[in-house]
């Protein structure tokens, strides 16, 4: 066991400190997932409407691969460590946008298939390390906001990757054409710009350390047996199996989403609808961060609020988005080439467009920050992070076999609207059997400076009196480490 000593705290500009391991994370993020999803958003994956199916089976398999291998990924991340997690992680990348170039050129299907393959396989890796370091490096009064800059980053990469296709699409082709051999280069130079954040920026989780220079537990060498039955202990958490519809529901837009822009929108609108889609996540992704650290209520009650919010939005759009697919014209017969955004049909869907993209990103995040109030011990989170997107990876996977399936779109939305409406009450009611903190019950999680009181005075007191105590903590007196 690893003796618990504070050390001075490191600079703000320290590798080691827990918040800039945050945005080392999210770089890497940026330059793979944010890519990836621009990439995805521009429909048909970035070829030509008749590309459409290849990419769906492309996906579909991507999903599928990733939604088992997910499982498991939390274990490897907690032998391998984040930094050579993420490496591997970040390899399929950029094999995956090669595979639809050279579809889109050559018309043959095994490489865009072989490339979700691999990519199936790489990307919970990545996904597992990101997970691990938002939850595990973050104190309790900053999870959200740890998970929001994570977020952020990645969006703010889909917005410049979708701005670069926007770009030399717009100066470059017809309306008709896939996307030119420019943008995918681009798109794949940008991705491989990640490996230099995960090899040069990113350290062992022995090393890092808090604003305030405590570490953030004890770490044990376990075998990968044992690794894999912590697993096992986790799938059996009924807190966590309570989850799993939140988390396959999560990314189901990611499904949809692609399918209606292809088939609706020209290739220029449809580069526009990407860069909105994203850009409208970044307020978003603050405006959860705000409600779920910083409203000056306990944990509890700042979690009913944002989860109320959520319900409202998802209720909103998927049953906006149910209705205009059913009753719509203009969807049913849009016009050859697809709509611009010169026509009068572009309107309706463009806000709908804005509206899926805060649904998106608030259920991910706020969903996050549910399963991250469970507890702050690092291996436990490290599996929570292979698991979450590992499930989330099954949801997608069974929407884009339904799209290639032709499964009709009314079937598709009904749905996802039952699964994200369903995940609502889910969150509540575990909000409800919430701790207010966690720390005083994890033995080899080191408790930061800020809260040794809280854990010391709550061990006294009554539940009523330790959450309203907790509560005046959490409601903005205490600042926020790392920031």
């Amino acid at each position: 066991m690893e003796p618990h000593a504070d050390e001075p705290p490191p600079s703000r500009l320290a590798r080691r400190l827990t918040f800039n391991q945050n945005l080392v994370s999210g770089c890497v993020v940026f330059f793979t997932v944010g890519v990836y999803l621009a990439v995805l958003g521009l429909g048909a994956g970035g070829g030509k409407p008749s590309s459409q199916r290849v990419s769906d089976i492309s996906n579909s398999s991507l999903y599928g691969i990733y939604a088992v291998f997910g499982f498991f990924t939390g274990a490897i991340m907690n032998k391998l460590g984040p930094r050579l997690t993420m490496t591997v992680g970040v390899a399929g990348y950029p094999l995956y946008v090669a595979g639809l170039f050279y579809y889109d050129r050559t018309a043959n299907e095994w490489f865009p298939i072989l490339g979700g393959i691999l990519l199936g396989l790489s990307a919970p890796m990545l996904w597992s390390a990101s997970g691990f370091i938002q939850w595990a490096y973050a104190t309790e009064l900053e999870k959200g906001k740890y998970i929001a800059i994570q977020y952020f980053i990645n969006q703010v990469g889909s917005v410049v990757g979708s701005l670069v296709a926007f770009v030399i699409i717009y100066k470059g082709t017809s309306t008709t054409d896939g996307s030119p051999t420019s943008v995918y280069i681009t798109f794949i130079v940008l991705i491989c710009v990640a490996f230099l954040f995960t090899v040069f920026g990113l350290v062992s989780p022995r090393r890092v350390r808090r604003a305030d220079g405590t570490p953030i537990a004890v770490f044990h060498n376990l075998s990968m047996a044992e690794e894999f039955r912590g697993v096992a202990r986790v799938l059996r958490d009924h807190r966590v199996l309570a989850m799993l519809p939140v988390i396959f529901s999560c990314e189901l837009a990611l499904g949809i989403l692609p399918s209606v822009n292809g088939r609706y929108f020209n290739l220029r609108t449809r580069a526009m609808n990407n860069i909105v889609f994203y850009l409208v996540q970044l307020p978003a992704s603050v405006g959860c961060a705000l409600l779920t650290d910083r409203l000056p209520f306990g944990r509890r009650v700042r979690g009913y609020v944002s989860v109320g919010i959520l319900g409202a939005f998802v209720f909103t759009g998927w049953i906006a988005l149910l209705v205009w697919v059913s009753v719509s014209p203009s969807w049913a017969s849009p016009p050859e080439g697809g709509v611009d955004w010169t026509d009068g049909d572009f309107g309706g869907p463009f806000v709908l467009y804005l509206l899926f993209g805060i649904i998106y990103g608030s259920h991910q995040q706020i969903g996050m920050w549910v399963i991250g109030t469970f507890t702050n011990e690092p291996t436990v989170l490290a599996i929570y992070g292979g698991l979450w997107k590992g499930v989330a990876a099954a949801g997608v996977a069974v929407q884009f076999g339904m799209a290639a399936a032709k499964v009709s779109y009314q079937a598709q939305i009904a749905f996802a609207l039952a699964l994200q409406i369903i995940s609502i009450p889910i969150m509540l009611v575990l909000l409800a059997r919430a701790r207010e903190t966690n720390y005083k019950s994890e033995a080899d999680v080191i408790v930061p400076h800020y809260a040794e009181d809280l854990v010391v005075d709550s061990e006294d007191m009554s539940p009523g009196e330790a959450n309203e105590k907790d509560a005046s903590k959490q409601g903005g007196l205490v600042p926020a480490t790392g920031s």
